[in-house]
């Protein structure tokens, strides 16, 4: 049987050491049919983001993201938790 997993956990330190999230691994044929044609649909209607589109946020919105990553950088420091 396919394995499918729905959840709101990423694998990122954020996700997996501070935040309360979850997954549900799912082994049923029709329902990972069914999400893989849902996530596959969800790709045909997205669109590419170029690597470059950030240098076109304005200063203060880049300022802004490069705090909260600071921030966020801060306190997985402070609780003691590495990646």
């Amino acid at each position: 049987a396919a394995l499918a997993t729905v959840g709101s956990s990423n694998l990122d330190p954020l996700s997996l050491l501070l935040a309360r999230e979850a997954n549900v691994f799912v082994r049923d044929d029709a329902f990972a049919a069914e999400l893989r044609g849902h996530l596959q649909d969800a790709i045909a209607q997205g669109r590419r983001v170029a690597p470059d589109a950030i240098l076109q946020w304005s200063p203060v919105s880049r300022g802004l993201n490069w705090v909260a990553y600071a921030l966020m950088r801060s306190a997985l420091f402070v609780t003691g938790n590495r990646y």
